[in-house]
């Protein structure tokens, strides 16, 4: 698995359920989008999830994979919790890489002249530029 980092887009809702604590969060400009081996995305890892390790992520996806399977009812809010539990138990058994530091920096910074509209300070500093 991978975290892949990406802007967040106005069409991204403003609230995300992460894969990892299966926590809802609220979604700041910069998405840490967790990734299988295969490309496919898990879901967006909450802050706090990011700065878990690769084993303690992998460790929380396990018990939530088998929760799941033991206890659907629990997860009433997804429509098949036995394939996302097959899924995240799957996907638990890779080992976690992180961007480096050098690339979060890049796509933070990115993602403040990519989205100004949520940022009345950003558009008020590129106005004074000119």
């Amino acid at each position: 698995m991978k975290i892949h980092l990406e802007p967040k887009l106005s069409s991204c809702p403003d609230k995300l359920r992460c894969p990892v604590c299966q926590q809802a969060f609220d979604v700041s400009r910069m998405r840490s989008l967790l990734l299988n081996d295969r490309g496919l995305i898990q879901g967006d890892i909450c802050p706090e999830c990011v700065r878990l390790t690769s084993d303690e992520i992998r460790v929380m996806m396990a018990d939530h994979a088998r929760l799941m399977l033991e206890q659907p009812k629990l997860y009433a809010y997804l429509p098949y919790p036995e394939e996302v539990a097959m899924e995240l138990f799957e996907a638990s058994l890779e080992e976690v890489k992180f961007p480096s530091p050098y690339h979060w920096l890049v796509k933070t910074i990115e993602s403040r002249f990519l989205n100004p509209a949520e940022d009345q300070t950003t558009i008020q500093a590129l106005s004074q530029m000119h």
